[in-house]
């Protein structure tokens, strides 16, 4: 099976807008919470700093993701299991545009 331009050009928006949104999530968790002077105030700040950066991990890891799909796009690559070479199938990147593993080399 070989995908259509049609169906790479609708997974292309989709992946560029989830960069959009992943940016500007990673953005917003990498603000530093600003709480005050005194030593609890400072404890708070620790705090929220270490749930922003247990936070932050996952959407760095997705944007790679999405990242690795639009040059895979844009190199004619888009599809094609970087682990096996086989082609991944249209379902999968249907409801993971930022796929870059076929099934069975996902599990």
């Amino acid at each position: 099976m070989t995908l259509t331009p049609d169906f790479i050009a609708a997974q292309k928006a989709k992946l560029e807008a989830e960069k959009v949104r992943l940016d500007k999530e990673i953005d917003s968790v990498d603000e530093y919470p600003e709480m005050g002077d005194s030593s609890d105030d400072n404890a708070q700040e620790v705090d929220a700093l270490s749930d922003n950066q247990a936070m932050e991990e996952p959407l760095v890891a997705e944007l790679a993701h999405v990242n690795q799909a639009l040059a895979a796009i844009e190199s004619n690559q888009y599809g094609v299991c970087t682990e096996c070479g086989q082609e991944i199938s249209q379902d999968r990147l249907i409801a993971y545009p930022g796929a870059t593993l076929c099934q069975d080399c996902a599990h």
